[in-house]
């Protein structure tokens, strides 16, 4: 496995071209819209971009080969912007800033001492889905939807005949939700 992670980020083997392109490639514990994405990220040619930085210490050429080797191994997170610093496996995101909360409290002799501290965690980097819906929307016109008729309803009031048409809506309608029952989507 790790040998298909190093040559899909040095770019010296497409993943159409190898076994990966296969629905047993994917790691099974992603979400609905996840595995769905990245059914068409797999074998997408990654082109350009930035170069970003896996929680697994590796330096990803572009958001699309993270992308994919996301997609291969789910517990690859993002780590942050930019190339990976020499070595290091980021443990926590880099990115976050820690603030702290603390509660005071008066004792009976008047003064005030405090009674407990948290730390609070602002992230400010991208979910994985954003990430693999972004990849996936740039490639847009790329992506070809005829993967079976398993009819989806959407937030508007929309039937989308497969989880990908419903996908491609999610690029220009991001608030778009997923309905459980179709009936939401009976139209007139």
């Amino acid at each position: 496995m790790l040998t298909i992670h190093l040559l899909i980020l040095l770019g010296l083997i497409e993943v159409a071209g190898s076994e990966c392109v296969a629905v047993s490639c994917i790691d099974p514990s992603l979400g609905v819209l996840d595995y769905q994405s990245c059914l068409h990220i797999l074998p997408l040619p990654c082109t350009s971009g930035s170069e970003v930085c896996g929680s697994d210490g590796v330096t990803y050429a572009t958001r699309c080969h993270f992308a994919k080797a996301h997609c291969v191994s789910a517990s690859i997170t993002f780590a942050h912007n930019g190339p990976c610093v020499g070595m290091t496996s980021y443990t926590t995101l880099p990115t976050t800033s820690a603030t702290t909360a603390t509660t005071m409290k008066t004792t009976t002799s008047g003064h005030t001492s405090p009674l407990t501290t948290n730390s609070l965690l602002a992230s400010t980097t991208q979910s994985i889905s954003d990430i693999l819906m972004e990849v996936f929307c740039h490639n847009l016109p790329s992506i070809n939807c005829n993967t079976g008729f398993n009819v989806v309803c959407g937030s508007d009031g929309n039937l989308y005949p497969n989880e990908c048409e419903f996908s491609k809506a999610l690029c220009h309608s991001p608030g778009l939700k997923m309905m459980t029952e179709i009936s939401s989507c009976v139209q007139s």
